[in-house]
């Protein structure tokens, strides 16, 4: 099944061609991705690439498997500009850099037991949508599938999300 975006009245028209190409980074198969339970998370989570300032954007949900982001289309632009820099064009890429285009380092903070943990991993662009009646600079939602974890990260993060999953008391 295609990844199909829907377009709100507001997103401007000189957007279609980032979302086209956010569309062809996200693949086909929306619905293998969501094998792990969600949890509502309001965390910070900062794209590490080449800039001296990492992109912060709003987490709206994580598991074990992947997290949703949000942002402004103006800062979806420019993530993709980043990550065609990065991969040595300016232009659409050819289907063979398409998947390194599609993976983004990412540096996620939780607080567990009262203290910040930054984990690190590496994702892969799994969905890329417009969110109709969204809060600003929430408009734009992209989905991340992680692929590995530096250090301890994925044990820190399996227990946020389970300290999440399971009600205080049980």
């Amino acid at each position: 099944m295609d990844v199909q975006l829907s377009h709100s009245s507001h997103v401007p028209a000189s957007s279609n061609a980032n979302d086209n190409f956010w569309q062809q980074l996200a693949g086909k198969d929306r619905h293998s991705r969501r094998s792990h339970p969600r949890v509502h998370a309001d965390i910070s989570v900062h794209v590490l690439e080449i800039e001296a300032q990492p992109i912060k954007l709003h987490c709206r949900d994580i598991s074990f498997g992947g997290l949703q982001l949000r942002c402004c289309p103006e800062t979806s632009q420019r993530l993709l500009r980043l990550k065609l820099n990065a991969c040595g064009t300016q232009d659409q890429p050819d289907a063979n850099s398409v998947e390194g285009i599609s993976r983004m380092k990412l540096e996620i903070r939780l607080v567990i037991d009262s203290r910040v943990h930054k984990i690190r991993t590496l994702a892969r662009v799994a969905h890329y949508v417009h969110v109709p009646d969204a809060l600003p600079g929430q408009e734009i939602a992209i989905g991340f599938q992680f692929l590995g974890f530096k250090d301890q990260g994925q044990e820190i993060l399996i227990k946020f999300v389970e300290e999440h999953l399971i009600p205080a008391g049980f």
